[in-house]
């Protein structure tokens, strides 16, 4: 129910149409954002004792980093979850959106940002670990037969998408459907427009946000390129997901070359397969600039809920 005092119906006989904002119980600092900070999102779509997954909170691991990582972004959230879906394709879709890699190791389930420069902001800072764990060379790379030890795999450079484009719901413009886009101009120049097909991101409802994840994923598409599929024994079992390492083979001119892991498996040999991408510096972050919303008419009408 919605209640009012002397609220205006109008002087037509019939109900007009109402839209209210409603303000949930997760806004960051007590509602001096409008949105929510996506830890808070994650931990309370889990395990919500009456709407949640079902999910333990211990089993999930200290998500510190992962939220001061959005805050000093500014990576606020406003989702509403209107139909079934599976928690897994809920929870990968709010890591893509924040920039952000999930997997479950240790018995817990863990979130690690990709950021990987120093930021601050909304009274945080956000340090990224971004030494390597470990360097390997010839001597760690475990192959059989005349097998190279690295196999590198590159996508074409028609996936390399140098525009891209996302949409979200606009609170400056009754939250209707906007787009915020994000391009590499120097790479469009060069090899020519290749526009991503559109993100649907409406838990976005603030044109800032929406833009810096059209950025950090148009970064991601032209320059991380390379995957990297190695094996190592169980000595490298402490290697997890989202980790960092180098890689040193001379034959296929790597030396010392940074990587993020991605995945890792054992295989039927009792083996460690891992999959990692490239991770120059700087591409995982992007500059903060201010952002202009289309202009709306706004009717925030003093009412209890």
């Amino acid at each position: 129910y919605v209640a009012a005092s002397a609220y205006d119906l109008g002087n037509n006989s019939s109900m007009l149409n109402h839209t209210f904002d409603v303000s949930a119980l997760l806004q960051f600092n007590a509602g001096v954002i409008n949105d929510a900070n996506p830890k808070d999102i994650m931990v309370d779509f889990l395990t919500n004792q009456h709407y949640g997954a079902g999910f333990p909170l211990s089993k999930i691991s200290d998500l510190t980093q992962y939220s001061n990582y959005c805050v000093a972004n500014g990576l606020f959230l406003s989702p509403a979850y209107t139909e079934q879906t599976p928690a897994n394709e809920t929870l990968t879709n709010l890591c893509k959106i924040t920039n952000s890699g999930i997997y479950f190791s240790e018995g817990k389930l863990k979130v690690v940002p990709f950021g990987d420069a120093i930021l601050s902001g909304n009274g945080v800072i956000y340090t990224p670990n971004v030494t390597p764990s470990y360097a390997l060379n010839d001597n760690d790379f475990i192959s059989s037969g005349n097998e190279d030890p690295i196999r590198i795999l590159r996508n074409s450079t028609a996936d390399a998408y140098n525009s891209v484009q996302v949409e979200y719901l606009d609170r400056n413009n009754e939250y209707n459907i906007a787009i915020a886009e994000a391009k590499d101009q120097v790479n469009i120049d060069s090899l020519g427009l290749r526009p991503m097909e559109v993100l649907s991101a409406h838990e976005i409802a603030d044109v800032s946000v929406a833009r810096s994840v059209a950025q950090f994923t148009l970064q991601r598409n032209c320059y991380i390129r390379n995957t990297y599929e190695f094996q190592l024994s169980w000595k490298y079992c402490l290697i997890e997901p989202t980790d960092y390492v180098t890689l040193t083979y001379s034959p296929l001119g790597l030396i010392d070359y940074p990587v993020r892991i991605l995945s890792v498996e054992e295989n039927e040999d009792g083996l460690l397969s891992f999959v990692a991408e490239d991770a120059p510096a700087g591409v995982s972050s992007h500059a903060m600039y201010d952002q202009q919303s289309s202009a709306g008419s706004k009717n925030y009408n003093n009412v209890s809920a």
